[in-house]
Order: structure tokens, then sequence, then C-alpha cells
């Protein structure tokens, strides 16, 4: 019963984010696109160059360099994703320079084919959604420390940037 009401209220926020065509900011809403579920991964683990920008190949399929299984979200923790993607105060408009990501959240359809994803870097304070425009941001304190809590609580790896 719980599990329903849980599932029936995400699904009611995602309608309501759809229903808007963008955000303040010019921000579209994210995700913009029906999911089931959504897993946080680690990923580029290794020093230097980054083996992938995203974690996704272009065929769908997982870099290789993500660490399987990741994390599932729970419906609260994946409110609690869009509703700091969907704040545009989670967003400045200054850009850094780099954008070496080692944390990513990937949303699945119902027959488990990826259909977005979000990477992270804390190094640089940037994301990169997809889809979305703009699809690069750099993150607000605020934004950085919402997602932050968010990947402590999911258990990853190396949460805390530079």
């Amino acid at each position: 019963m719980i599990e329903s009401l849980m599932h029936y209220l995400s699904t009611a926020f995602v309608v309501l984010l759809l229903a808007s065509p963008t955000l303040a900011e010019g921000l579209e809403p994210f995700p913009g696109v029906e999911y089931r579920r959504v897993k946080a991964f680690y990923f580029n683990a290794k020093m230097g160059r980054p083996e992938c920008m995203t974690p996704l190949n272009k065929d769908g399929s997982l870099c290789s360099s993500v660490e399987r299984p990741g994390k599932l979200l729970s419906n609260k923790q994946t409110t609690r994703l869009f509703k700091t993607l969907n704040e545009p105060t989670s967003f400045n408009q200054f850009f850094a320079k780099c954008f070496i990501p080692h944390h990513a959240f990937v949303l699945y359809d119902a027959k488990g084919k990826a259909v977005a994803q979000v990477s992270v870097c804390f190094e640089c304070n940037r994301v990169s959604i997809e889809p979305s425009q703009p699809n690069k941001r750099s993150l607000t304190q605020e934004g950085q420390r919402q997602l932050q809590t968010l990947c402590k609580e999911l258990g990853l790896k190396a949460c805390t940037g530079s």
C-alpha cells in the first residue's frame, strides 16, 4: 500500500515537471522522459585522463569504468535528486574549465533501457544532464551539498571532491 502510494506520488511529481515547458532561468525540467528506476554509480576511479565523460556509451551500455552494480535510489531519494536538478538556485552562471566526473545517476525505463543520465564532478562543481538544456551546468554550494549528501547516503566513494 505505502509502496503504491510512493510510486503514485513519484509519478505525479514527474507529470508535474513534464507539464511545465521550462523552469525559471530557462532550464528545461529534468528528466523529461518516462523512467521506472534510478541507479547511482561511481566511475573513472583511476587518476589522470578520464576514461568516460558520461556513465553511458553511445549505445546506452555502461562505460567500462563504471563500478557495478550501482545503488538503486528509493522513491524519496529520486524525488530529492530531481528537486535539486530542477531548482534554479542549485546552479550558477560560472563555468569551471575542468570536468572530470566520478559520480552518475542513470534513469532506466520499464524494459531496463537507459533513458537519461547525470554526470557529476564534485572537484569542479559541475554536472552534465542528458537530456536537458543546457546540459552542462555549474553547481552552487547548496546544489553541490544536496548532491553530496545523496551520494554519501547511497554509500558511493569519494563524495566530497577537493
